[in-house]
């Protein structure tokens, strides 16, 4: 697992100035297949030594719960990756798409997988600001 180090984060804001960090917090591209390498206390830690003003990005979001997204939220996530995901619904969306046997029309192709798409990331937006 990779995990951001404390005392490199504070020197780095500092020259770079950068509006967004993605620290590692044990967290991985692609599904999980245990959460108990995840250490949300690494963003709270980096977020009091920054003073609370720093934004942070959050790689590897396909299936975490929602515990720790809400925790990583709390602990200024701003914007949170679910690639993994997305690759997944696109791949179920083709093959939904494809059973019908119809030849390809790119039109209905792009409204089939937007309504098949959509409902996953309006209900995380829902979900996580309310």
């Amino acid at each position: 697992m990779v995990y951001a180090s404390l005392n490199e984060v504070g020197n780095f804001v500092d020259e770079t100035k950068v509006p967004l960090l993605a620290l590692g917090i044990g967290n991985a591209h692609g599904f999980y297949t245990t959460l108990k390498n995840i250490d949300t206390s690494i963003l709270h830690k980096a977020q009091s030594l920054l003073g609370g003003t720093q934004w942070f990005v959050l790689h590897g979001g396909s299936g975490l719960s929602d515990n720790l997204v809400k925790d990583t939220i709390a602990a200024g996530v701003v914007k949170i990756n679910y690639s993994t995901q997305l690759k997944q619904l696109t791949n179920d969306a083709i093959a939904k798409y494809l059973e019908r046997g119809e030849l390809f029309n790119e039109i209905n192709f792009e409204k089939n997988l937007r309504n098949e798409i959509s409902p996953f990331f309006k209900g995380l937006i829902i979900k996580y600001t309310e």
